[in-house]
């Protein structure tokens, strides 16, 4: 069993992506489990942009902000140096770093006002 301090969901801005995302928010709603927040990954030309944004505002949870989809980002995956490292300065890395202390925060937030945090079982 761990203890669940509450849950960020991740997603892609277009439209498949947005109701995998919402029926998962759906979900942990329905769990009362806390939300902290939704992410926009691969935020681009080739994917689009707002979708988590959209999300977040109609779900009434806090958007945490947007990876831009950058080569350097998959680079430092593979490379095992991750962008905060390799590039620190790319709008990647930035965007991966305020997510970071946004989510930390609100966990931070979270243990302060909740008692015990529910378990997952892992197996």
């Amino acid at each position: 069993m761990l203890p669940l301090s509450g849950v960020v969901i991740v997603t892609l801005p277009q439209a498949v992506s947005l109701e995998d995302a919402s029926r998962c928010l759906s979900m942990f709603q329905t769990l009362e489990v806390s939300i902290l927040g939704v992410i926009e990954n691969m935020r681009g030309e080739f994917f689009g942009a707002g979708g988590g944004e959209d999300l977040a505002r109609v779900a009434k949870v806090p958007f945490l902000g947007a990876v831009p989809m950058e080569l350097s980002v998959r680079v430092g995956g593979d490379s095992g140096e991750p962008v905060v490292v390799s590039r620190p300065e790319s709008a990647a890395a930035q965007a991966l770093k305020s997510i970071a202390e946004q989510v930390a925060a609100r966990i931070s937030v979270e243990a302060l006002n909740q008692g015990p945090a529910p378990s997952i079982k892992v197996e």
